[in-house]
């Protein structure tokens, strides 16, 4: 008679099945697959976010509709520090999404900082983008490029005030 041996390899786990349909970008069938297997289902949430972020920041115009989906997957994730950062930490194609991300960011620290669920350092880098950001619509006025936005918001503050003055003379000078 034959011997049959059973091999269990690593890729029967559930997490690890889980983690192959997050990365198939099925995550209707991660959720269900999650609940069938009774899996911590905030990883799926995490994933999707940062499916539909990468869609978001990269159309050529925010749609109203993924902006809506984006946001529903963002409140089903508690990790409010997660969220402040991910949101603070996207670069965007237009101005128009780092507008509503930093605004999202800004809402959900709030919120946070009212239940105290949000570390100090968080809220802290969620303010120095929100202002960065300002600024930055400020000097740039109606010019918004990814690479520029980059630039500006990992630049020292001293180094934006000076671009800041020095657009401030130039429109002087017009």
């Amino acid at each position: 008679p034959r011997k049959l041996s059973l091999w269990v390899s690593e890729s029967s786990s559930p997490k690890h099945n889980l983690q192959d349909l997050m990365d198939a970008g099925k995550f209707l069938e991660a959720f269900q697959f999650a609940r069938a297997q009774n899996l911590d289902e905030s990883p799926i949430y995490k994933a999707q976010c940062r499916s539909l972020l990468l869609q978001f920041s990269s159309a050529d115009c925010c749609l109203q509709s993924l902006w809506d989906e984006l946001v529903h997957v963002m409140d089903m994730i508690e990790e409010d520090n997660y969220i402040v950062r991910t949101c603070i930490e996207t670069t965007c194609c237009k101005a128009e999404c780092v507008s509503k991300l930093l605004g999202y960011a800004a809402k959900r620290c709030n919120q946070s900082v009212a239940s105290r669920g949000i570390l100090e350092t968080t809220r802290e880098q969620c303010c120095a983008a929100t202002a960065r950001w300002k600024t930055f619509q400020l000097v740039n006025e109606q010019v918004y490029t990814a690479d520029l936005w980059n630039s500006f918001r990992s630049s020292q503050p001293l180094e934006i005030l000076a671009t800041f003055f020095k657009a401030a003379r130039m429109q002087e000078a017009r």
